[in-house]
């Protein structure tokens, strides 16, 4: 009698059990939502690409197929790809609120140096709802003066040399460019570096300072600003950011300095023996 009594009560306890795990997940059945992940260009380098540095909107659209709610709370996370190596670029936590059982939410998000982007949504209150969104990045380089700081380098003599340190930013790995050096002043290269691309490496470069232009051969400017630029050439999207540039006072040798006061001697004397001959002129008439 006693265990007849014990079977059923068991009997009846995992029945109840049941019963309440079944309630427990149609509940969470009954609150699920569909997630969508969309990119909107705000403002990009170039038209039809999405390239490092640009910024787009990402809108996160929410409906609600058996939610009886008014707000939806999701997370985002976005992971930026860097040839074998995946790393988190940001993440967040957004809220919906739906009319009429659809809602959105944006972010904005300042593309990072990677390769390729992947941005993933997943609601957490109601939880089920999950998506993914990818982005194709074109390949891209930037190229900006790291020493010395201030562009500005103030007098040099011609035939010294300037070390010049640049680094480049790059979403592409072990590509070769060239690094050119020319003296936009005088329209001459200075110097061409052939250079494997990383994002991050620094090139160091010795570049001889130029000589001043000559003026009707003997003749040659004193001092002269140059304007002296540096740029990558290679695989690239956007050449708006792969030159840099410096300026530079170029002092010519002392020895320029004789034609230029001979000729100033030579002229007062000129101016000399001119008035002398006019003077005597009027003195004799």
């Amino acid at each position: 009698m006693g265990l007849g009594v014990s079977r059923r009560l068991l009997k009846w306890a995992i029945i109840a059990l049941l019963t309440l795990l079944l309630l427990g997940a149609l509940r969470v059945s009954a609150e699920s939502v569909d997630v969508k992940v969309e990119f909107e260009p705000r403002a990009v380098k170039v038209k039809g690409l999405i390239l490092p540095g640009d910024i787009v909107d990402v809108s996160v659209q929410v409906t609600a197929t058996q939610f009886e709610g008014n707000v939806v709370k999701v997370a985002y996370r976005v992971y930026c790809s860097k040839g074998l190596v995946v790393e988190v670029a940001g993440e967040g936590g957004l809220t919906v609120n739906l009319v009429e059982r659809r809602g959105s939410a944006s972010f904005s998000l300042e593309i990072p140096w990677c390769k390729g982007l992947v941005v993933e949504v997943t609601s957490i209150e109601p939880s089920g709802g999950f998506s993914r969104a990818a982005i194709d990045l074109g390949p891209e380089v930037k190229v900006s003066l790291l020493e010395p700081r201030d562009p500005f380098l103030g007098e040099r003599r011609e035939g010294g040399y300037l070390i010049v340190k640049v680094i480049t930013r790059a979403n592409v790995e072990g590509e070769v460019g060239l690094l050119v050096v020319r003296d936009e002043t005088l329209g001459l290269t200075l110097l061409e570096r052939s250079v494997e691309i990383a994002d991050g490496r620094i090139h160091e470069l010795y570049i001889k300072v130029p000589e001043n232009p000559r003026r009707l051969w003997v003749f040659k400017d004193l001092n002269m600003l140059h304007r002296i630029s540096i740029e990558y050439m290679g695989v690239d999207s956007y050449s708006g950011n792969n030159i840099t540039y410096l300026y530079v006072i170029v002092v010519s040798s002392d020895l320029w300095r004789i034609p230029w006061a001979a000729s100033l001697a030579l002229g007062f004397l000129v101016i000399l023996v001119i008035a002398s001959y006019i003077t005597r002129r009027l003195y004799s008439s």
